[in-house]
């Protein structure tokens, strides 16, 4: 039987794989409103790094 591979969750927002390989990154932000990335990341690390700055804001 094969085990599951869980994904990694994230400390602060989400990112999600688009179907065109590229990844979008969003966070509910103190508002309570969400709040998108302006664009699409090509890897996953450039997403966590925008999240990064928009926590660190």
């Amino acid at each position: 039987m094969t085990e599951k591979k869980r994904k990694q969750r994230e400390r602060f927002g989400r990112i999600e794989k688009r179907a065109s390989g590229r990844h979008r990154a969003a966070y509910v932000g103190p508002d309570g409103d969400l709040h998108r990335a302006p664009a699409t990341f090509a890897t996953v690390t450039e997403a966590r790094t925008w999240l990064a700055q928009r926590q660190a804001e």
